[in-house]
């Protein structure tokens, strides 16, 4: 939806948005469940990506499906891509069931965050870190809350709202630099 100028050698991530309809009870069937993959591994598989990114944020009863969504795109995806979702911050760092998901990354996000974000962001600044150790290798941001600070050695991924220009991606590499 949003084409990219990429450079010829630069790293590409196929990211998979699933979106919930929050009016409606979630009423997930196993149609439902092959329909989403076969979609998910149709654009995995078409894009010259190295790396597959699943973006799905799910309530507490709706944990499994997004396990069972992991789990068939590992088994699609085989070894030669890499799988990485992406997690509410206090999925990695207070919950014990994100540690069943087979991917090679879980990327937290530090922004938008609920009740307790501001004290995990304070323990982080104070280089403290997540339980789950699979989420200490990467952050997600936000261009529209930038964090005051960044934990040291994670990859980095930058989400924006908007659509991305050369102001947003100048005041990006400003911002950044100071970390």
């Amino acid at each position: 939806m949003r084409p990219a100028l990429l450079r010829p050698a630069q790293k590409r991530i196929a990211v998979i948005h699933v979106e919930i309809d929050r009016h409606k009870p979630l009423a997930w069937t196993a149609a439902q469940r092959q329909q989403a993959v076969a979609a998910a591994l149709a654009y995995a598989t078409d894009l010259p990506a190295q790396s597959v990114q699943l973006d799905f944020e799910v309530r507490e009863s709706e944990r499994q499906v997004l396990l069972d969504l992991v789990g068939d795109l590992r088994a699609g995806l085989g070894s030669e891509k890499r799988l990485s979702m992406t997690a509410l911050a206090s999925w990695c760092d207070t919950e014990h069931w994100i540690e069943a998901a087979p991917v090679d990354e879980i990327v937290p996000m530090l922004f938008r965050m609920g009740p307790g974000g501001a004290a995990l962001k304070g323990r982080l600044a104070e280089g403290g870190d997540f339980r789950d150790r699979r989420c200490r290798s990467a952050i997600g941001i936000a261009t529209d809350t930038p964090p005051s600070f960044l934990p040291a050695g994670r990859l980095l991924y930058v989400f924006n709202p908007r659509r991305w220009n050369a102001a947003d991606y100048a005041t990006l590499v400003q911002e950044t630099a100071r970390w």
